[in-house]
Order: structure tokens, then C-alpha cells, then sequence
């Protein structure tokens, strides 16, 4: 059986109100420094492969780890990961001010859905409107059933956010040894305590 070729399967740039999310090119100087930046921002110190700040080189290495597999995209390989820059107004070249991103991490939990918003951002809604709007590209667009959103419990905004979003209560899932909340799309089976590998597939970040 000949292998898949890589194909440009998500949609490049998609639109709501008052933002416009871009998908992520690894190969752009801009994207890549924003999303490091964020990264270096957002993630607990020390989280990065060396223990130190994390590099392109990391983030190039969790996108490979994490993209979405054939299995999630109808059988085809996307050449993309399913990670979308958050642009303020409706162009597709406008300031940058989050990332979202859909990660397969293991079989065992279904996909998850992260995000990431520059402070100067919050408590304006616009976390819950990218978030809708890549949730709804997912799941009624592209056709994707099941995407779960996996948080820390006593990150109540977040867990606010996808409630209003329309997600319920999912069970729980554990990682390196610590207990998370799971919000999923109704009808989906509850988690009970598989163990979510930050890294994707159980494999170790190389260093």
C-alpha cells in the first residue's frame, strides 16, 4: 500500500466577529517567534526539553508530536498541525494575540483543544470567541466528533469558558502524576484517569 501524502487538508484562514485566526506556518519567521513567545509566557518555567526557555527548535518538535493523525482527518495526512494564530480585526495579517491548538496526544483521550491569550486580552471574551470558532470549524465543518478540552481545576475561567461554549463535564485525566478536568461535547464517554502524555503517543521530548 503506497504511504499518504501530506495534503493541505484545514482551511487556512477562518473569520468571526470581531477576529481572524490564521493556520500556523512553521516555516514563518513571525508565526514561529509569536508562538515561542507565547510559550515562554504562558507555560510553567522549566517546562521546556532543556529546562530552560523553549526554543523553535521545541516547538517544532511538540507540532510534529502532537499534529492530528490520518484517523482524526478522514484517512488523509494533513501537512498542517491543527494550529490556528489569533489575529485581532478581519485582516489575515493583523496583530497577533493568541494560539489555539488541536492536539492528539493518545489514542486513549480524544482530541483536546488548547489555547493560549496575550494577559492584555483577557476578560474581553475573545478567548471564548476563537475558541468557539475553531471548535465550530472542527466539529461542523471539517467533521471531527470528538474534541475534549483538558484543564487544570482551579482554572475556573477556563473551565467558565468552555461551558459557555456548551461543554460538560468529562471526567478526568492525569499527567505527569497530577489530576485534570475534562470538558467535553455532550454526548461524548466521560474520562476516568488515563494518563495524558503532554508530549503525544508517550514519547520523550529529544533534547
Amino acid at each position: 500500500m503506497a504511504s499518504l501524502q501530506p495534503e493541505a487538508l484545514f482551511s487556512p484562514v477562518l473569520h468571526s466577529e470581531r477576529l481572524t485566526l490564521t493556520l500556523f506556518d512553521m516555516e514563518n519567521k513571525d508565526d514561529m517567534d509569536f508562538v515561542v513567545m507565547m510559550f515562554n509566557q504562558e507555560m510553567p518555567p522549566g517546562s521546556a526539553p532543556s529546562g530552560g526557555d523553549w526554543t523553535a527548535q521545541d516547538i517544532r518538535r511538540l507540532t510534529w508530536s502532537i499534529m492530528p493523525k490520518p484517523s482524526d482527518t478522514h484517512g488523509r495526512l494533513s501537512k498542517d498541525a491543527g494550529i490556528y494564530i489569533v489575529r485581532i480585526g478581519s485582516d489575515p495579517n493583523g496583530p497577533r494575540i493568541g494560539v489555539l491548538n488541536l492536539c492528539r496526544r493518545t489514542p486513549a483521550v480524544p482530541l483536546d483543544l488548547g489555547y493560549m491569550l496575550r494577559p492584555e486580552y483577557r476578560n474581553q471574551r475573545y478567548g471564548t470567541e476563537a475558541v468557539g470558532r475553531v471548535l465550530k470549524y472542527f466539529t461542523d465543518e471539517f467533521g471531527i466528533k470528538e474534541i475534549c478540552i483538558v484543564t487544570n481545576e482551579a482554572n475556573v475561567p477556563s473551565v467558565k469558558m468552555a461551558r459557555r461554549l456548551g461543554l460538560v463535564d468529562g471526567g478526568w485525566v492525569t499527567m505527569n502524576g497530577n489530576r485534570f478536568v475534562v470538558l467535553v461535547l455532550p454526548g461524548m464517554k466521560k474520562l476516568e484517569g488515563q494518563e495524558f502524555p503532554f508530549w503525544g503517543d508517550g514519547e520523550e521530548p529529544q533534547v
